[in-house]
């Protein structure tokens, strides 16, 4: 487990897109905790969206998508 998430990590680091948050750094404390620095994100998560709306239309998941 630890492995993969350090592998999928440093893959994070190459991903640079305008619409996805960049990582800014990855590693290990010293209590052995794993974690992840990324910048933070002002906005609605689709959990978020779903929950308020119940469903996106047909025209909204195409234009997320498309992104």
């Amino acid at each position: 487990m630890i492995e993969r998430f350090k592998r999928e990590a440093r893959s994070l680091t190459f991903l640079l897109h305008k619409n996805s948050v960049p990582l800014r750094d990855f590693g290990r404390t010293s209590e052995g905790h794993l974690y992840m620095a990324m910048d933070y994100c002002k906005g609605l998560s689709l959990r978020a969206i779903l929950d308020k709306q119940g469903h996106l239309s047909v025209n909204e998941v195409i234009h997320i998508s498309m992104q």
